[in-house]
């Protein structure tokens, strides 16, 4: 066998154990300690509602810390609203992209009873309007 050969079957053995395995090969890199906990989280919380599975974010700090962000997210609101009230094309836009999320249950509105829990972290998703194509609307949070 030639050299370029050996070579050739050498890394065809390493992409076949990389693929067979899912992970790289211990001896070459290992997890750091962090990683093994983020693996950890995302194995235990792993479950299949509604024919999609759902993980639970590996957040540095637990519970995460979140800054109570209300008194920005309602000044960038109003910014929004004011931006779409000068223009109904665009309004009528972000509310049939809004009404689409809503319906195939990407968003929901979240009663106050979820958002007095004490225990739970609380942050509020700042949304606006991306315009890549004539007449397409994209929301980015």
């Amino acid at each position: 066998m030639r050299e370029d050969d050996h070579c050739l079957m050498h890394q065809l053995e390493r992409f076949w154990a990389v693929v067979n395995s899912g992970v790289i090969p211990k001896s070459e890199v290992s997890m750091s300690e962090e990683d093994k906990e983020a693996l950890v989280i995302m194995e235990q919380s792993v479950k299949l509602e509604h024919g999609h599975y759902q993980i639970a974010l590996p957040w540095r700090q637990r519970p995460p810390f979140l800054p109570y962000n209300r008194f920005m997210a309602e000044r960038r609101l109003q910014a929004l609203k004011s931006r779409l009230m000068q223009d109904s094309e665009l309004l009528e836009n972000y509310k049939a992209t809004m009404e689409q999320y809503h319906s195939k249950g990407h968003a929901r509105r979240v009663p106050l009873n979820e958002i007095k829990v004490q225990d739970k972290p609380l942050w509020y998703l700042p949304h606006h309007p991306v315009l890549n194509k004539p007449g397409k609307t994209r929301v980015v949070f």
